[in-house]
């Protein structure tokens, strides 16, 4: 039986990889969502997929309804997420997408929504130890304490019976297109860029 699935937030760096995964699997039709359409979301996509815009952080409920009736998905995967910002754009992307999506499952639950939380999430633990999905989380910047809340809403939705939910906590992503806000995306782009400029060295800045 084909499964068909959403990806929101499929031009960001984790909504490109997620897109490759998905669109390779046998019987499995995508649908890609962004907001804003970068050139290489363009060049991702072929025949058997779909792709919208829209602005998830602004987004009613009847739209996103809409979204998942139009595409016949069963599978909802949210990609969307912001890293850095003001504490308000943090919230917007990270919390705010993920209580509208929600709010809309709730009438489907026969949808299933796989969200991508964050290690973040978790913050200083005891080192040595390995971290396992027991951990008490602590985050310690405004980017994990907004991907958490988004975590504790999703999944007390999912205990009280109202969606059909799994979070996965990514671990440190890296790979081609990290951003170069990044300290793997800044080293790319600058060994990328230092033979054309003549240079034997690079120069990330601060490390800590």
């Amino acid at each position: 039986m084909s499964r068909r699935a959403i990806i929101l937030g499929a031009g960001g760096f984790l909504g490109r990889a997620v897109y490759r995964a998905l669109i390779d699997a046998p019987e499995c039709e995508v649908a890609a969502v962004h907001f804003r359409r970068p050139p290489i979301l363009a060049d991702l996509l072929d025949g058997n997929a779909i792709s919208c815009a829209l602005d998830l952080a602004q987004a009613t409920t009847a739209q996103v309804l809409e979204l998942v009736d139009l595409a016949r998905a069963d599978v909802v995967v949210n990609c969307v997420g912001a890293t850095v910002g003001t504490l308000s754009e943090l919230c917007a992307s990270n919390v705010d997408v993920a209580g509208h999506l929600a709010l809309a499952l709730r009438r489907r639950p026969d949808v299933h929504l796989i969200h991508l939380g964050s290690a973040a999430e978790y913050g200083a633990q005891w080192p040595g130890r390995p971290i396992t999905e027991a951990a008490i989380a602590r985050p310690v910047s405004a980017y994990g304490s907004t991907k958490l809340e988004a975590t504790r809403h999703l999944l007390d939705a999912g205990r009280r019976g109202e969606l059909n939910v799994t979070v996965l906590r990514v671990f440190n992503p890296i790979g081609r297109g990290s951003s170069v806000r990044t300290l793997p995306g800044l080293a790319a782009r600058e060994i990328d860029a230092a033979p054309r400029r003549g240079d034997d060295a690079v120069h990330l800045g601060t490390l800590d």
